[in-house]
């Protein structure tokens, strides 16, 4: 996707947007057609925005939107994806600014399996009333998540499980994975 029509869509001066990152589908590689593009964008100053909102869709854009100061909270807090737009090439778009990454592992460990523990709560929701696509979807991205994150950790290349590896698991195969990764954050 160009970055042009990317900035088109996006409802600011275009001075004012900072950096965009690809997350979601469109970076793990297993997009469709249907797929919506899942957006990181970091603005300068939110209080020019009176009306501005931190979840952004238009047309097929889902947009987190963080002004600067936010986003510095969100990466001093661990967060994974503001801490995986600092260390993954892949995801950036437009970067006219650099930050500083605090190396708090102790703080991204914590953050990862809060992350996790809410992704298994809702995912057995999900699977209990039924809805076992979703819960297994919502694993997935889990999964991906805690991977990347114990590669991150360990300091080695990012590599992002493809759709067809997780595609023959089932619930129960994919819950088990999932439990695995976590246990290394423990």
């Amino acid at each position: 996707m160009d970055i042009s029509t990317i900035i088109n869509k996006i409802p600011f001066d275009k001075d004012s947007i900072l950096n965009i990152y690809y997350y979601g589908s469109q970076l793990w590689g297993y997009a469709t057609a249907d797929s919506d593009v899942d957006l990181i964008i970091i603005i300068k100053n939110r209080a020019k925005y009176p009306n501005f909102k931190q979840c952004l869709h238009i047309d097929k854009f889902d947009m987190q939107l963080y002004d600067e100061e936010q986003f510095v909270q969100e990466l001093n807090a661990c967060k994974f994806f503001p801490i995986l737009t600092q260390l993954y090439p892949k995801c950036k778009l437009q970067e006219k600014k650099l930050f500083k990454l605090n190396k708090k592992i102790i703080n991204f460990k914590k953050s990862i399996c809060d992350e996790i523990y809410r992704d298994i709560v809702f995912a057995d929701k999900l699977f209990k009333k039924k809805q076992s696509d979703k819960a297994i979807k919502t694993l997935k991205h889990s999964i991906r998540m805690a991977n990347i994150a114990v590669q991150i950790m360990n300091k080695e290349e990012i590599i992002i499980y493809s759709q067809d590896e997780l595609t023959t698991l089932n619930y129960e195969e994919i819950l088990d994975r999932l439990k695995q990764l976590l246990n290394k954050f423990l």
